[in-house]
């Protein structure tokens, strides 16, 4: 397997890190820039069930620019960059990036690659335009049953 693409909006952590049989050159997973630079993760449940949470705004109010469907909602699911990182870095991989709205992490496995796809830090992949709304979505998950991982 080259590529595994984690994108299920729950126990993705939990998946990942179960899968020992396989070591793909890339991961990419979805995590949840809400959570900030906390390593977090939902505890793992056979039967867990993602939670979507309004953000409730004034009318008029937006977000971000391009405010859109999703930018008015969080999610309780997932896990945090810092969380994804930790893991990889166990399993071997390192962060070579993520996409430019900051909630798809690339990883490549650290035997490939190097030459071209160096290791980035979590800070550098930061998106400064969206941390209002990032803000806004922690409010609603705050309280949520978080694991530190």
């Amino acid at each position: 397997i080259d590529l595994l693409s984690l994108d299920i909006d729950g126990v993705d952590y939990w998946v990942w890190e179960a899968l020992t049989s396989i070591e793909p050159r890339v991961v990419v997973v979805e995590y949840i820039p809400a959570l900030g630079e906390a390593s977090l993760t939902v505890p793992y449940a056979d039967d867990f069930k993602t939670e979507w949470v309004p953000i409730d705004l004034p009318a008029g109010e937006k977000l971000s620019k391009d405010d859109g469907y999703f930018s008015r909602w969080s999610i309780y699911g997932g896990a945090s960059l810092a969380a994804f990182n930790k893991l990889a870095k166990r399993k071997g991989y390192r962060l070579i990036g993520t996409n430019s709205l900051g909630f798809n992490a690339f990883f490549m496995r650290d035997d490939v690659g190097l030459d071209f796809f160096p290791e980035v830090s979590i800070a550098s992949c930061s998106n400064p335009y969206y941390q209002k709304r990032f803000a806004a979505q922690w409010e609603k998950i705050r309280n949520k049953p978080w694991q530190e991982v």
